[in-house]
């Protein structure tokens, strides 16, 4: 996952102004993660792990902070519809309330789709009986 993000952060930042700085950096992150990629063979459970309410209700509250210190620091803004489509270098509010949308929308998403999947079900070892019966069965 960090070399797929990688990868993308590299062609955005050759679309975003040809950054040279930021290419150089992210070319010799991608060649160590390809080079020491034998390092890292623990698999993840982030996506098997099953999140409480607890978490969830954590996530919302940093959401919300989020939110409060971007509209805090942009107070002197006059916030109309036009903000959500003006698109400039130097105009940080409407960037904010763009990326603001997304990431909620993205934790909405997730967090939905941790909630509504089925409970992940265990493996329970068959007897070995129950193993010579299968294999009788399946031999006739």
């Amino acid at each position: 996952m960090t070399l797929l993000l990688a990868v993308l952060s590299l062609a955005l930042s050759l679309t975003k102004g040809l950054a040279f700085v930021e290419v150089g950096v992210l070319c010799m992150l991608i060649a160590l993660l390809l080079g020491t990629r034998q390092r890292f063979n623990r698999h993840s459970s982030l996506f098997a792990e099953r999140f409480t309410a607890g978490w969830l209700v954590s996530v919302a509250m940093v959401l919300m902070l989020a939110t409060w210190v971007m509209l805090f620091a942009f107070r002197d803004v006059p916030y109309t519809r036009d903000l959500w489509w003006q698109f400039a270098f130097d105009e940080r509010a409407p960037r904010a309330l763009r990326a603001t949308l997304v990431v909620s929308l993205f934790a909405a998403t997730f967090s939905f789709w941790q909630l509504l999947r089925p409970e992940p079900g265990r493996f329970v070892k068959p007897a070995p009986e129950d193993l010579t019966d299968a294999a009788r069965i399946v031999r006739a």
